[in-house]
């Protein structure tokens, strides 16, 4: 079948509660910029919050997580994070592939936990398209750091709790965008 001939999409039904036929109110949605976090000012204030987090990450993470102990021993027990720009020259990223590799050696989650198993609440895993499906595992707390995100990305584009869309995807561990789904 071409694109041509297929039938032109059903009317958009009315939101629920709303009869049909009735009239919509406009809603006009206004695009707000991207603000900085309550109490961070300029770029230079959010630098250090930034820097300050990255180095309570490392603090917290080093020690118990096997797998970034493993990955950066070479930079020593106590790395030293200068600044920003001293983090993304001397710390290597991580990669997917190093990722997927930990976890065909060390199943089913791999080496990569900071916190004893029974701290992990959710198990989310990628849809594999591109080879093994990669799990990660969620803490509450974590999660709820996930929910407040994805609630700052609508929020600045404009999307408001009575606003309704549709995620055309499967329903199992593959996360895609539910969080997205989840934050109101």
């Amino acid at each position: 079948m071409s694109r041509a001939s297929f039938p032109a999409p059903a009317a958009i039904p009315a939101p629920i509660g709303v009869p049909p036929g009735a009239p919509r109110p406009a809603r006009v949605t206004t695009r707000r910029a991207f603000s900085a976090p309550a109490g961070v000012g300029g770029r230079s204030e959010l630098e250090r919050a930034q820097l300050r987090k990255l180095r309570h990450l490392l603090r917290s993470v080093l020690a118990p997580n096997p797998f970034y102990a493993a990955k950066l021993a070479h930079l020593g027990p106590r790395p030293v994070v200068k600044d920003l720009a001293d983090f993304t020259n001397g710390f290597p990223a991580t990669t997917k592939s190093e990722l997927t590799r930990d976890q065909l050696s060390h199943p089913p989650y791999g080496s990569n936990l900071t916190f004893p198993l029974a701290r992990y609440t959710r198990c989310h895993q990628t849809s594999g398209s591109t080879g093994a499906a990669l799990r990660w595992l969620d803490t509450p707390e974590s999660w709820q750091h996930l929910l407040g995100n994805w609630h700052r990305i609508l929020s600045a584009a404009g999307v408001a709790p009575a606003d309704r869309f549709l995620f055309a995807f499967s329903f199992g561990p593959f996360i895609g965008s539910w969080p997205g789904a989840t934050t109101w």
